[in-house]
Order: structure tokens, then C-alpha cells, then sequence
């Protein structure tokens, strides 16, 4: 493991550790970017290619949304790039560390709670509090009525 790739893991790893009090869509939006931020792009010329906000926003939405393992050759398939990911050239089958587990399977319950981009997250509050509040262990439901256990 390359010098980039170890600084990647570490400061995954202190994210995650973070995960727990963070809100999961935003914090997993949060993990991809981070990752996204550090890896490498060329572009079909071969020249260094920096990630613009619209390629951010497309690639979680085409490909992290979906909640399927994340490939760097998805991100540069996508983006019509010659290459995606570390400095090493063997990227095709590298996966993003982070993927979207949750959302995907409450969306799929409740589709009312789909949203239509990861920029979402900002403006449809109401269903990000829901989506939060089905997945945060510390809400008991009975009938209607929620009630915080933990904090």
C-alpha cells in the first residue's frame, strides 16, 4: 500500500469513528466526497482533470444513490475520463471504500423518502429527518408517538 492510499484509509477510518454522531445521508455524502477529493483524475488526453462540482453531484447520483458497490472505472466510464483512482494504473476493479447500504433498502420501503439528487439533502429536510430517524437505534416508535431512548 502506496503512501496516498494509506493517508486515505487512515483518515477514513477516522471518519467512520464519526459516523455514529453525524446524520447517515449526509455523513455517506460526506465519505464519498472525501474520497472522490483524493483520488486522481486524467482526462482522454492524459492530462491532470479536477473534479467539478456537476461531476461530484452526477457521479452520486448515477452511481452511490443507487447503493451498489462503486467501482473508480464506474466514476471514469462515467465521466468519459482515461483514468480514475490512485497513482497506480490498475484501478478497473478498485471499489470506493463507502457505499450507500441503508437509504437505498428505506427508499425502496418507502418510496416517498427517494431523493431526486444527493443535493437534496439540503433543501427536502423533512425526509432527510425521516430517513435519519428510521435508521437512529435511539428512537423507539409506538404507534404514532417517537420517543428518543439514548440521548
Amino acid at each position: 500500500m502506496n503512501k496516498e492510499e494509506q493517508l486515505l484509509e487512515k483518515r477514513l477510518i477516522e471518519l467512520s469513528n464519526l459516523a455514529f454522531s453525524r446524520d447517515i445521508v449526509t455523513f455517506s455524502d460526506f465519505l464519498n466526497l472525501n474520497e472522490l477529493n483524493i483520488l486522481r483524475a486524467e482526462d482522454e488526453n492524459g492530462n491532470t482533470y479536477y473534479l467539478t462540482y456537476d461531476d461530484k453531484v452526477k457521479i452520486l447520483d448515477t452511481l452511490f444513490m443507487s447503493g451498489k458497490e462503486v467501482k473508480y472505472s464506474d466514476v471514469r466510464d462515467l465521466l468519459h475520463l482515461k483514468n480514475f483512482g490512485t497513482r497506480k494504473q490498475s484501478n478497473d476493479n478498485r471499489k470506493f471504500n463507502n457505499k450507500y447500504t441503508l437509504y437505498p433498502r428505506i427508499c425502496k420501503l418507502i418510496p416517498s423518502l427517494k431523493l431526486d439528487s444527493a443535493i437534496d439533502i439540503f433543501s427536502e429536510n423533512e425526509k432527510v429527518k425521516e430517513i435519519e430517524e428510521i435508521v437512529d437505534p435511539s428512537y423507539i416508535v409506538v404507534g404514532k408517538n417517537k420517543s428518543r431512548c439514548f440521548k
